[in-house]
């Protein structure tokens, strides 16, 4: 960085549960800005309200789990003081964290008590807005809707009575129990029965809240919509809101999983789909009245329902919206002609105005002609949402590569192939890319052309046509044809089905595109678990081995009557002498149907589901099953069986791992490298579930999930993590791995062995995935950026060296 650089502190974590919602914003905010005018510094606020400097390396971590134990060994907590005079260098301060201490006021008074200029609201307004009661007094004070609140405190009698009283009063049939003071997401329960929600308050007390709302569940249709501060007079002017299309069946609600994971269930259309332009309008007037009632700055979110009579009322006001970056934020603004960097540019610029400080620039520095990447994701596995949140994240992060210039291609469910646009690509879901794509609605187009040009207008900018905004359509055939007539090099970011099992692979062999990831054959072997299991059991190598596997297809297990399922579950429990057996499809993605059976009884309810089509298993339908379980899109032609390892107990209590052997087994997952032949494994993780098998969020989810990267010292020892880094090559020559892979496994710290459970031509690259933390740790540490551009180098040498 050179002189006049401009430095940006960002701080993000905090005490609240949304702690990890604030280190994705923060890594968002950081991969956006960075550039050859703007430095980032990040700083980071534990469980204790303790102030660090962080490692951009750290920044990237799964959740603050990943790190917070190694900051309290190997990081010096910052005192106030010196955290004051670090901020002091910087010239503009982001507070980036959510609920408690980064949107109820604290943070922003340290900041005035030292007179640091920083984004987002005031300490008085943050507070106004945080607390959910205080905000529904501002609203019942100037003529607004205001939801019915019953408040309950910490050590109240007769909760029960009171939680009953209040739903018979308003006739209510569905309660919300939500933290007076919090996000919109976490800690947030809906309940039908008055026991069930005086349960969710207790925990919540349980949790330490003083103070728990109980709400009316709202009949109608819920919106958020983003507000932005104008450069031109500092007036609000509200973008184009999202409707939320949510089922709200078994007490199911717009929750932490439906917002930052992509699943069918949920749909976010912007604009929206059931609101006429009225309506629309009206929560954008009422929106920016409310920016100002609450003297907010620069930006904010809120959160409403239009209600069956028409009725439009507000329900949550975030001072800080969260930052993902595929959030409401970058949604909104994408459909104004925004893209990530010119829409956070124009938030520092409007703090930088208010403080009467120069504003950064955006450096583009000069290069040469950037090869093309075409980044492919989309699909109609199970996985595709993960293909869109890896897809997405690597056309971004190339984005600001000085080699490589990206391509966004979508593939749709009839196979078509298209070149999208930058607002398509920003959909929630894989079908809301489709559904934009395909249905180009006039009305919307008007809609957003009439909001678009009056946004645009006062927030000073110059006019945009959203007809940019369309996306253009190939066959696969002319997608070929196309590609290779531009030069275009592909990034498949395909999982599971056709895009990972050598199918497409052999269609661009056989036209000769350059693309990321293994060959058809290694391809077609790892996404068979069976012959993958095969594969590694012909090797003899004395380290490594597979599970025991049973391979069934599913139509003879359909056929199988009670006592049957009964006598083969029993049979495959004897010989493996264990009770418990994992089930998954033989060819499919990495997550997709992997249930832990306990019983005969369970294995027929799994096959039913199969049976039914279900997308997902709904939580708690098997033991320790938490999270919902998606399921594969087509019926799986086979299934395979395995025991279930046990593994030791890993678990982080107060910013402290705590580890609990028992059988010596671990869950490890392992990032391979191959180029020319060479084969270089990187340090291996440790995977901590909740449950007893990672959950589809854990492993690609951003804020959930722990992964410990290297391993510490005294869990899995330098001359173990060898072995296993050997084993891992061993492994990956012998099943033709390409370019780049991942490994999972099991290592028993006792005996030295490695079980592999799978291997994936075609890991995820999501914002926070695994692998990324496993370039950053080594020796020399490569950023996720770095990553993408050496997978895509290595790939072309491979190529080369093959004509």
């Amino acid at each position: 960085m050179g002189a006049g650089v401009f430095k940006l502190a960002i701080i993000c974590g905090g005490p609240s549960l949304e702690r990890g919602i604030s280190l994705n914003s923060a890594r968002s905010v950081m991969d956006h800005l960075s550039s050859e005018g703007i430095e980032i510094f990040p700083f980071y606020v534990d469980l204790f309200k303790n102030f660090y400097q962080l490692s951009k390396a750290q920044l990237y971590s799964n959740t603050p789990s990943d790190f917070d134990f190694k900051l309290k060994d190997a990081g010096r907590i910052l005192t106030k003081e010196e955290f004051i005079e670090r901020l002091r260098q910087t010239d503009l301060v982001f507070p980036i964290m959510h609920g408690d201490f980064g949107e109820n006021g604290e943070i922003q008074d340290l900041l005035e008590i030292y007179d640091l200029p920083f984004m987002g609201p005031s300490s008085q307004t943050a507070r106004r807005m945080f607390h959910k009661n205080i905000a529904n007094d501002v609203l019942r004070a100037n003529g607004y809707d205001f939801v019915s609140v019953l408040e309950l405190h910490k050590g109240d009698s007769d909760i029960l009575k009171k939680i009953q009283d209040f739903k018979e009063k308003h006739r209510l049939t569905r309660l919300i129990v939500k933290p007076a003071a919090g996000g919109s997401s976490i800690g947030v329960s809906s309940a039908s029965i008055e026991e069930k929600a005086k349960e969710y308050a207790d925990n919540l007390f349980n949790l330490g809240m003083k103070t728990v709302l109980v709400e009316p569940f709202h009949e109608g249709t819920e919106f958020t919509i983003i507000i932005l501060q104008s450069l031109k007079d500092g007036s609000p002017v509200a973008l184009c809101p999202s409707e939320i299309n949510i089922s709200y069946e078994n007490n199911s609600f717009f929750d932490f999983r439906s917002k930052y994971l992509p699943t069918a269930a949920v749909k976010w259309p912007c604009p929206p789909q059931s609101f006429d332009k009225n309506i629309v309008q009206s929560i954008r007037k009422q929106s920016e009245n409310l920016f100002a009632l609450f003297k907010m700055r620069d930006f904010a979110r809120v959160d409403g329902w239009v209600l069956e009579n028409g009725r439009i009322i507000f329900t949550d006001f975030n001072p800080i919206s969260g930052m993902e970056q595929n959030s409401f934020i970058f949604e909104q603004s994408t459909r104004l002609g925004f893209t990530h960097d010119e829409l956070l540019l124009y938030i520092v610029k409007n703090a930088c105005n208010r403080h009467q400080i120069t504003p950064p620039k955006m450096v583009e520095s000069t290069t040469v002609r950037r090869l093309p990447v075409g980044v492919l994701f989309g699909g109609i596995t199970s996985e595709r949402q993960v293909s869109l949140m890896s897809g997405t994240n690597i056309w971004q992060k190339l984005r600001h590569s000085k080699k490589y210039l990206p391509i966004p291609f979508f593939y749709d469910s009839t196979g078509n192939i298209w070149k999208i646009s930058y607002t398509h690509a920003l959909n929630h879901t894989v079908e809301e890319v489709e559904e934009n794509c395909f249905k180009v609605s006039h009305k919307n187009i008007q809609l957003l052309q009439t909001i678009c040009s009056d946004a645009r207008k006062r927030l000073g900018l110059n006019q945009y046509d959203i007809s940019n905004n369309f996306s253009k359509k190939f066959t696969f055939d002319e997608f070929i044809k196309f590609i290779k007539q531009e030069g275009i090099f592909i990034f498949n970011a395909l999982h599971g089905g056709d895009g990972e099992n050598g199918v497409i692979q052999n269609k661009f062999d056989e036209h000769c595109v350059s693309y990321s990831g293994s060959g058809e054959r290694a391809s077609s072997i790892c996404a068979d678990k069976y012959r993958t299991g095969q594969v590694i059991l012909q090797l003899k190598d004395p380290i490594a081995s597979s599970l025991p596997k049973k391979t069934f297809k599913t139509d003879m297990l359909f056929k199988k009557n009670t006592e049957e399922l009964k006598l083969f579950y029993e049979e495959m429990s004897t010989e493996w002498r264990i009770s418990s057996i994992i089930i998954k499809p033989q060819n499919d993605g990495c997550s997709s149907g992997i249930v832990r059976l306990g019983s005969s009884e369970d294995l027929s309810i799994y096959l039913k589901f199969i049976q039914e089509k279900a997308r997902y298993i709904p939580p708690y339908v098997f033991y320790e099953q938490k999270s919902m379980v998606e399921m594969p899109s087509e019926k799986p032609e086979h299934l395979v069986f395995e025991p279930f390892i046990v593994v030791d107990k890993i678990q982080i209590i107060d910013n402290a791992l705590e580890y609990t052997p028992n059988t010596g087994w671990l869950e490890l997952t392992v990032g391979v490298l191959e180029n020319c032949g060479l084969y270089s494994s990187m340090n291996p993780s440790i995977t901590i579930a909740k449950n007893a098998i990672l959950a589809l969020e854990e492993k690609f989810q951003g804020g959930t999930g722990v992964n410990i990267t290297p391993p510490p010292e005294n869990i899995v020892a330098a001359e173990d993590r060898r072995l296993i880094k050997q084993s891992v090559e061993t492994v990956s020559k012998a099943l033709e791995i390409e370019n780049y892979g991942r490994i999972d496994c099991f290592w028993n710290i006792k005996t030295k062995k490695l079980i592999i459970i799978e291997a994936n031509t075609s890991p995820a690259m999501t914002g926070s995935t695994v692998i990324f933390h496993q370039a950053l740790a080594e020796e020399k540490s490569l950023t996720p950026l770095e990553f993408i551009e050496l997978i895509i180098q290595n790939s072309i040498a491979n190529k080369n060296s093959k004509a």
